[in-house]
């Protein structure tokens, strides 16, 4: 403004992108909570019968599965959904149980490494997430509990369709489950229904009853679990609860072998619950169900062992040994990062204030907090104490996802008591990940789960204007506090919302803790310039949801977030620098690739010019509007000229290139991603074919429209060359 600039495009960036949200947010709330009274009334004029129960399972049961087939019809025919990541070593382990009835994967990862023509097996293997054990053969590093059900329904069902009805029905019985978990640590049934709803449209939920991961199966076998453990009060379940949760704490660790903690834990919290049970004979029938928990559990682990020790030998698949406490701030960034799960889901805030207000209530609830808060511990300090649960392609936070089912049952208890203003908190927090679905931008994305209006598709994230959450990556000890302030203050709301206190006091308690929330965040936004998601929000089109902010120290460093740190590299996967020369060089067995120009075809874009790869974008284009890419090479030209073209699905947007001429070189390209090609690259010539081209340093970075025209001059780079459309 004191500029001259118009004040008007940032008022309305900002209403989109903050009041729009947010305001769209508190009004949900307010509608919920008025429904949820209305209903809670209602139940307590005419409690619900057997039969109205039985349909209200069956309708939740129903919602999920239709909540998973109508998503599954619109990605059908989209093969970019089947996924990456963790995805393809479950899908290659199904494949192998398919094809070939077991999981031994050699025969398959030698034709694959063979076909691929692999050098350095040992480092494709290790990077593969792969073991070879004593005796040779090569088995995933990640669990076979899903694999082995994948595999099952696909034989059954066919692919597409039985991948998606286990799908659908992991979903389903998880949704029941924690729906079940409510009523039965005493919620009313309305709450229950509320808690329920809102955590199946979530998209955070959705995202994981969709993926080929082990998470949404986790997250079913642990409500299971909760749900065995509560229900032993009632006589009429006590024999389906014993069942219920000695299969899902049999198969836990099956599902994923970072569980086991997990299974543990719950297994204890049901034998501890079955202490408390006093109408149930001792001798006759509380020791032979107990009895037979424990041996289904114990049968099941050490059968596990027996498999881990014949795959593995003594090296295991998880090593326990360094990752519990192996990176304790790791536990507050899963939460608390700006990827982390509370930004993501914001419900789980009140999740963890309501257990830990519980722990105060006395009697039942009490000691059923107490292990709720065993539960969420075996999940932090045994999959949360790696930055692995930050980091990566995955969903933020989903190590952690898995504590919901145990955790939402002491929300809904707060929920149940909590008075109106309250209530509407915690509501407003859980209403949130719903309302992402309408204001995730459908452009960036790349995810077609509603078909959203052109007029909305430039909402941007409450995050874009205003980013409280302090970023592991970086900032000073400064930010950090403040970020963790303002997690806190959250928090510290929460806490308060559990609680029926006078109007007095919470007139001074919420305005101070809301202030204190405010400058704390203000502190993190004025102060945090990595990481920042401002004019430089990047999200990747196919990644589906996530994410993705440019990091480094300094804002213009946008290629940050994308290099491997130096230190982290293995000694085997470190790259020397390519280099294209007429003749090879004296020292060219040092370098990862020669190129002779005179041995290279011209390409038909590239007149008489002799053009070489510089290395192919690992970013994907995505259909529809895919955004735009950034790339940059760093590294020499020696007696010669060499010029560079950015080619979008074999076709150059700058036919015959741009000129570098001999020295030091350090050029940024900006280019679009085209919906129709499916990469992107950069390309080197030797004008003459003479002297030789060095390219050490290769950074990419996905890249939005219309931010590259304004990207302020990069330290040490030579030329921008900006080829957007």
């Amino acid at each position: 403004v004191a500029a001259g600039g118009n004040l008007a495009p940032e008022i309305g960036r900002v209403a989109s992108a903050l009041v729009l949200p947010l305001g769209s947010a508190a009004v949900a709330a307010f509608v919920c909570v008025r429904l949820l009274d209305t209903a809670l009334a209602r139940c307590a004029a005419a409690p619900d019968g057997p039969v109205r129960r039985r349909a209200m399972h069956l309708a939740f049961f129903a919602l999920a599965i239709a909540l998973v087939f109508g998503v599954w019809y619109g990605h059908a025919r989209d093969a970019r959904f089947r996924g990456s990541g963790d995805v393809r070593h479950y899908r290659i382990q199904t494949e192998n149980l398919l094809e070939r009835g077991n999981l031994d994967l050699t025969d398959r990862m030698r034709e694959k490494m063979d076909a691929e023509g692999v050098a350095n097996r040992a480092h494709y293997i290790r990077r593969s997430h792969m073991h070879v054990n004593a005796a040779g053969r090569i088995h995933s590093g990640h669990s076979f509990g899903f694999p082995l059900l994948a595999a099952a329904f696909i034989k059954l069902f066919g692919a597409s369709f039985g991948e998606t009805l286990l799908k659908a029905l992991i979903a389903a019985f998880a949704l029941v489950g924690c729906r079940a978990s409510c009523i039965a640590i005493g919620a009313r049934r309305p709450t229950a229904d509320l808690a329920a709803l809102l955590l199946a449209l979530s998209y955070i939920w959705v995202y994981d009853a969709l993926g080929f991961l082990p998470e949404m199966l986790g997250f079913a076998l642990c409500a299971g679990a909760v749900w065995g453990a509560l229900a032993q009060t009632n006589p009429r379940l006590r024999l389906a609860a014993t069942a219920v949760s000695a299969v899902s704490c049999a198969y836990l660790p099956y599902a994923h072998i970072r569980f086991a903690p997990m299974a543990l834990a719950l297994s204890g919290a049901f034998f501890i619950e079955a202490l408390f049970v006093r109408d149930e004979p001792l001798a006759r029938r509380k020791v032979p169900r107990l009895a037979a928990h424990a041996a289904l559990c114990g049968t099941a682990w050490l059968l596990l062992m027996r498999f881990h020790n014949e795959f593995f030998g003594s090296e295991g698949a998880y090593n326990y040994g360094d990752i519990a406490l192996g990176a304790p701030s790791a536990m507050w960034w899963t939460l608390f990062d700006r990827r982390g799960l509370a930004p993501a889901f914001p419900a789980i805030i009140p999740m963890f204030a309501a257990t830990t207000v519980c722990l105060f209530r006395g009697g039942a609830t009490s000691r059923r907090a107490f292990l709720a808060w065993g539960g969420a511990l075996s999940v932090l300090l045994f999959c949360c104490c790696t930055f692995a649960a930050i980091i990566g392609t995955c969903l933020p936070g989903r190590y952690l996802f898995p504590v919901v089912p145990i955790l939402l049952p002491f929300f809904t208890l707060a929920l149940d008591r909590a008075d109106r203003a309250g209530k509407l908190w915690m509501v407003f927090l859980a209403v949130m990940p719903v309302l992402y679905f309408v204001f995730l931008s459908h452009d960036i994305v790349g995810s077609q789960l509603l078909r959203v209006p052109a007029a909305m598709r430039s909402f941007a994230l409450f995050q874009a204007v205003w980013e409280p959450w302090a970023s592991h990556r970086g900032g000073t000890p400064a930010v950090h506090a403040a970020g963790a302030v303002f997690a806190l203050s959250l928090v510290g709301i929460s806490v308060l919302a559990c609680f029926k206190t006078s109007r007095r006091r919470r007139a001074v308690a919420f305005p101070a803790l809301f202030a204190v929330a405010f400058l704390g965040g203000a502190f993190v936004d004025g102060h945090d310039p990595s990481d920042r998601a401002t004019a430089f929000e990047i999200v990747q089109a196919n990644r589906k949801m996530h994410v993705w902010r440019i990091a480094g120290g300094h804002p213009t460093d946008v290629f940050t977030a994308f290099r491997e740190t130096p230190d982290l590299v293995h000694e085997s996967e470190k790259r020397p620098p390519l280099v294209m020369a007429a003749s090879k060089p004296a020292d060219g067995g040092n370098y990862r690739r020669c190129v002779n120009p005179e041995d290279l075809p011209p390409e038909p874009w590239g007149g008489d010019l002799k053009w070489v790869p510089v290395r192919k974008s690992p970013i994907a284009h995505a259909q529809g509007n895919a955004g735009g890419i950034a790339m940059r090479i760093v590294g020499k030209v020696v007696g010669g000229t060499a010029r560079v073209a950015f080619v979008r699905g074999g076709v150059a947007a700058n036919p015959g290139g741009a000129e570098i001429p001999e020295g030091d070189f350090d050029v940024v390209v900006f280019g679009s991603l085209g919906a129709d090609s499916l990469w992107s690259n950069l390309y080197l010539a030797l004008v003459g074919d003479e002297g030789a081209v060095y390219v050490e340093q290769f950074d990419f970075a996905p890249w939005p429209h219309g931010f590259s025209a304004a990207f302020p001059q990069m330290p040490g780079a030579t030329a921008i060359l900006d080829f957007t459309e």
